[in-house]
């Protein structure tokens, strides 16, 4: 499955170098390992999408809501580039 997300400008720089390999996120689409994230740049002050995207790889899913009894179901995923 392939989802396009937005993703702010701090955080799209460090995924874009390497120094955030993780995602957290709301799961309201259904995550799964292997699913391509396709994150697209997006500045919230100007309230536009830059044109920069990058795509990633689901490589693990930690559900934490299982962890943290919380009323919406979050999960942090490993990202790669490598694919």
């Amino acid at each position: 499955m392939i989802h396009e997300l937005k993703c702010y400008p701090w955080f799209y720089c460090a995924i874009a170098t390497q120094k955030k390999k993780f995602e957290l996120r709301e799961n309201d689409r259904n995550y799964q390992v292997d699913d391509i994230l396709v994150l697209r740049e997006f500045n919230p002050m100007q309230k536009r999408y830059t044109g920069h995207q990058m795509k990633m790889k689901v490589t693990y899913i930690l559900p934490l809501n299982e962890f943290l009894l919380l009323d919406t179901d979050y999960v942090i995923m490993s990202i790669t580039s490598n694919f």
